[in-house]
This record gives structure tokens, C-alpha cells and sequence, in this order.
């Protein structure tokens, strides 16, 4: 079937980093086909009547129904994670399980106990499942071969962990570790702050969050303020620390840096955006493709320099 014009964003929103610590062996010939099947192992497939939530994987092209489960190029490969969850809200849960125990109470003359309870809100869960309507969502990320990285689009570090736990499940196995750093992130961000400096290769702009280090010292948060004023450096000399600041790259893309290295609320110039508009709108893969590989290149970048100025550990066997 024709693709549609439509264009899908390709450009991520909120990224979570991981490094690869050792080869995968995705850079191999023929590697990449070999993934593909193995996703389709792991493909998605709906909830059951009796399922809370099932994922699996899908096609980056899936808004058009392509087959392909993966996007490579440059050395990188991107992955799409689809999650489906029924909608069961915990308010109707409880009120179905009041409702039964008031009941068995009642007629039985005894008090419903723990576990009694437990197993009873265990069945209403079963009895409610097939009637509950479902939510989708889906969730992107790509191996960076030659930087040794795993860049996942989420601000959730249980949705991250899932993509790589069925990534790894897919893969057989899948040497990823957090970030980690020689210095805490706070301290190297409360640093720029203290000498009124920016980052090495990056601007610091107007917004921060700062929390005190002392229990019960309080927090405050500067929206659209000069960090290099007096005023946010007395809140530095009196202990307190820097856990999320804004930054921006070289007029390219502008983010919120936070102290568990995340990068949040991504916002990507419209002057890099548009230097794919040459390419054919009407060949959705092509456009993909290469809105994929300028995101990527960009974003890669961007990582190895705050690698640089946060102290990042790399680690490779």
C-alpha cells in the first residue's frame, strides 16, 4: 500500500542514556537482519481479555505499517517499543472491593482480613479486565555502535529499564550500565553557577532548580532569571545545589539538564529541522530516515560533550 505524506517527529523529546560495555556484535555483516528477525520474535501483540499490559516490538514506520523493525544507518540502530495497558482505574477497584467485603461481613458476621481481601480484589481485577478500554504508547530509542550508547526517548527510568530488559530478553543478552561520573552531576552544575561559567561547548540560560543540602533546607526554582545574578549565587552559598538547569548547544537544540543526567523538554531549532525539506515529503521512509540520522548526529554530539564537562566514566571492556 502507498505511504501516506504525513511526516512523523523524529526528534526526540527527553532522552536517558546508557553505555554499552562491551561489543554486541550488531556492527557484523549481516548483524542487522539477524536483528530484525530476532525482533520479530518479540513482536507486539494486543492485551488478552485476562491481560493488564503487553508490549513488543513494532516498526519505526508503524504509523505506516511497515514492516521493517528497524532503522539503521551511520552506525546506529533504532528500535520502537509498543505498550498497550488496560485503563482500570484503582477508585472502581476499591469500590467493587468495599462493596464485597461490606457484603461477606454482613451475611457471615466476621471481619474480612488481609488476605481474604487480597484474593478478593485479585478476582474483581479478572472480573473487570475484559470490560476496560486500553491506552497505547510507544516508546523509541537507538544504539549509538561507534559511540557505544544506548539513547532512549523517556523521562521514566522504569520505561527505560523496560525497553532494555526486553531488549536484552530479544538480544540474549545486553551489556548496558547507567551513566557514571567521577563527581556527583550536582556538584559540576552548581560549579558553572559558583564561578558565573559556561559549560565548555554549551550556554547556560534561564532556568534552574536548587535544592538545599541540609534536611528541611528548602528548594527553589528560577524560571526565565540571570543564574549569574547575586541573588541565585547567595542561594549557592547558602548550600544549595543544582538539580535541574537549562542549557542550549550551539543554537541547535535547548534542554533541561537534571542531576541523574536526563535530558528533558529537548527543543530542537527549526533552522536544523528544516534542512531536510528538500527531501521527498511524499516518501515517508525517506523522510524518516533522514530526520532519524541528523537527530541522531546532532544528539550524539551533544552527548560526548556533556560526557566531556559532567566527568563521564567510559566504559568499555
Amino acid at each position: 500500500m502507498p505511504l501516506s505524506p504525513k511526516r512523523i517527529d523524529m526528534y526526540f523529546s527527553n532522552v536517558i542514556v546508557y553505555q554499552v560495555t562491551r561489543d554486541i556484535g550488531l556492527g557484523e555483516d549481516g548483524a542487522t537482519d539477524k536483528l530484525s528477525e530476532q525482533l520479530k520474535e518479540f513482536a507486539f501483540c494486543p492485551c488478552g481479555s485476562q491481560d493488564l499490559k503487553k508490549m513488543g516490538w513494532v516498526s519505526p514506520l508503524h504509523a505506516f505499517d511497515a514492516e521493517d523493525m528497524i532503522l539503521a544507518g551511520s552506525g546506529r540502530i533504532l528500535l520502537t517499543l509498543k505498550r498497550e495497558e488496560k485503563i482500570l482505574p484503582s477508585a472502581s477497584v476499591k469500590k467493587e472491593l468495599d462493596k464485597k467485603v461490606k457484603a461477606v461481613e454482613s451475611a457471615e458476621a466476621r471481619k474480612v482480613g488481609k488476605k481474604e481481601k487480597d484474593m478478593f480484589k485479585d478476582e474483581i481485577i479478572q472480573e473487570l479486565l475484559p470490560r476496560c478500554l486500553t491506552k497505547e504508547s510507544f516508546l523509541s530509542g537507538y544504539l549509538a555502535l561507534g559511540e557505544n550508547i544506548l539513547v532512549i526517548d523517556s523521562t521514566s527510568s522504569g520505561q527505560a529499564e523496560e525497553f532494555c530488559a526486553l531488549l536484552r530478553k530479544t538480544l540474549g543478552s545486553l551489556p548496558v550500565v547507567p551513566l557514571q561520573s567521577n563527581s556527583p552531576y550536582e556538584t559540576t552544575m552548581t560549579t558553572w553557577l559558583q564561578e558565573q561559567a559556561h559549560p565548555d561547548g554549551f550556554t547556560v540560560d534561564h532556568d534552574a532548580k536548587l535544592e538545599s543540602i541540609v534536611k528541611d533546607g528548602g528548594k527553589v526554582t528560577f524560571k526565565d532569571e540571570d543564574l549569574f545574578s547575586d541573588e541565585v549565587l547567595a542561594h549557592v552559598e547558602a548550600d544549595k545545589v543544582v538539580r535541574e538547569i537549562r542549557l542550549s548547544s550551539n543554537e541547535t537544540v535547548s534542554f533541561t539538564l537534571t542531576d541523574g543526567f536526563q535530558l528533558k523538554r529537548l527543543k530542537w531549532a527549526e533552522e536544523l529541522k528544516a534542512q531536510n525539506d528538500d527531501v521527498d515529503l511524499e516518501d515517508a521512509a525517506a523522510r524518516m530516515d533522514a530526520d532519524f540520522a541528523l537527530m541522531a548526529g546532532e544528539l550524539d554530539k551533544l552527548l560526548l560533550q556533556l560526557f566531556n564537562v559532567m566527568n563521564v566514566e567510559r566504559l568499555k571492556d
